[in-house]
């Protein structure tokens, strides 16, 4: 191998080290805000575009869920949860998400939720 190539696999190594390290920045920011329960800030920095690109829409969409049932009232976090149920594609990520909320529901004592969740549940 020749010096140039020496050099292109050296920029593509930190190029893929420095967008890891990007990403892990972003998580424990997620992290921090959410430990130090501003619930405000975990929400505003989900709906930016570069934290869904870094840690994916999914990921993304539970942080937010999980701030939004700590911070807001039930009704606009219910209303959140189906939206985000309504945009993901996959639908082994809607089962996952379907099962967490349903368990929430049951913990909480949300019987209607729950209820409402069953047909979802079965259809899928």
């Amino acid at each position: 191998m020749n010096f140039i190539s020496y050099v292109l696999v050296a920029a593509f190594l930190a190029a893929g080290v420095a967008y890891m390290l990007w990403k892990k920045g972003i998580v424990s920011k997620l992290n921090n805000l959410m430990s130090s329960r501003n619930y405000e800030g975990v929400i505003q920095l989900c709906t930016s575009k570069s934290t869904r690109r870094a840690i994916g829409q999914f990921n993304c969409d539970l942080y937010q869920l999980k701030a939004t049932y700590a911070g807001r009232s039930l009704e606009e976090a219910h209303q959140l949860f189906l939206d985000v149920l309504a945009r993901t594609p996959k639908n082994e990520d809607k089962k996952d998400l379907l099962d967490i909320y349903y368990q929430y529901y049951l913990q909480k004592g949300y019987r209607e939720y729950c209820d409402a969740l069953i047909p979802v549940i079965e259809e899928i």
